[in-house]
């Protein structure tokens, strides 16, 4: 398959410099994997010396086998992989893997490891501390709490009670009770180790920072291209920062309002130094009426508390779908009755 070629703005994103952080930030449908591949392919042939290879990441498997289907270069100095098996290679080569079972599974015969293993850290604190109603929030509750302290790279107690709390919804986390929380986690830890593994999927990329940090080795990859990076972890792109030649580059490429791993972690806040970001506005993809139906979500009272100023808003293609209006106006009409429609302004 033949990738289209880039026009306008994307031209001038493709020839970025060769060196330093860049981010390009665009609604869906404006262009942004294309341009990633093309940018590995452009840095690849222009800007690496004969071992040096791009490094293409991205967060899930599935977008990974996609991304491979449209690779008809077959260019060797361009690796397309996830996350999570670039992390797994780094620790390997580091001697820190133990032959790629160090790491929690997802699930063992129907059950969640790690949430078995949280359960009996929660256990074990009520046993210490006695009656504490924070105690009695659901399993799930800790799970999700452990999982952003870990995307975070929060090391202690005092850091996770100071931090602003973004991101959950329904529950409240009310200072007070952090230190009690966190100290869940902490026996988790403990448990874990017990049990023979070293990392879970939540804190790979931390313990890949740390090592980073240490190893003053020449880097595989003198260019990483980040796609899809909303879903990316601030500590998963700490390591990717890390990882990058000295001499090379990052470019981060990402849509906000496609969240769907975890919501409001930034690129802000993961060592990503930028002095500007580049906007795709333009949708090459959906219907004037699928715009607007985007736009309309995004004035939802969600979106407005969270006042994201890396939300991009897509421009207003000139086209209209077929029976496109029809569809919209029903669509709309169901949404009011569900009172999620956000109000005419």
């Amino acid at each position: 398959m033949s990738l289209p070629k880039p026009e306008g703005m994307q031209r001038e994103v493709l020839c970025l410099p060769e060196r330093g952080h860049a981010v390009i930030l665009g609604c869906a449908g404006s262009g942004k994997t294309t341009l990633a591949i093309l940018r590995a392919y452009y840095l690849a042939e222009n800007f690496c010396d004969k071992n040096e290879k791009v490094l293409l990441v991205t967060f899930n498997k599935a977008l990974v086998s996609f991304l491979k289907g449209l690779d008809n270069k077959k260019e060797n100095k361009v690796v397309i992989e996830h996350f999570h098996k670039v992390a797994m290679g780094y620790l390997n080569s580091r001697g820190l893997m133990k032959q790629w079972g160090a790491i929690v599974p997802t699930n063992s015969y129907g059950t969640n490891v790690k949430l078995d293993m949280i359960e009996e850290a929660l256990e074990v604190c009520k046993r210490k501390e006695g009656n504490n109603a924070v105690y009695n929030k659901h399993i799930e509750f800790y799970y999700d709490e452990i999982s952003w302290i870990q995307k975070m790279g929060i090391q202690n107690s005092d850091v996770y009670e100071k931090m602003e709390r973004v991101g959950r919804a329904g529950t409240k986390v009310n200072r007070i009770n952090r230190k009690n929380i966190y100290q869940v986690y902490t026996e988790y830890l403990v448990i874990r180790k017990d049990k023979g593994y070293m990392y879970d999927w939540d804190d790979i990329a931390t313990y890949m920072k740390e090592e980073l940090d240490k190893d003053k080795s020449n880097r595989r990859y003198r260019h990483i291209i980040v796609d899809e990076g909303q879903d990316f972890s601030p500590e998963m792109l700490r390591a990717l920062v890390r990882l990058v030649s000295n001499n090379g580059s990052l470019s981060f490429f990402g849509d906000i309002a496609q969240q769907i791993y975890g919501s409001r972690l930034s690129w802000r806040n993961a060592d990503i130094s930028v002095s500007k970001v580049w906007k795709f506005e333009y949708n090459y993809r959906n219907s004037k009426e699928i715009r607007d139906l985007a736009v309309a979500i995004t004035k939802m009272q969600y979106f407005e508390e969270r006042g994201d100023k890396d939300l991009i808003l897509p421009v207003a293609p000139k086209a209209s779908g077929l029976n496109q209006q029809l569809y919209m106006l029903n669509l709309k009409k169901r949404l009011s009755m569900l009172l999620i429609w956000p109000k005419e302004r």
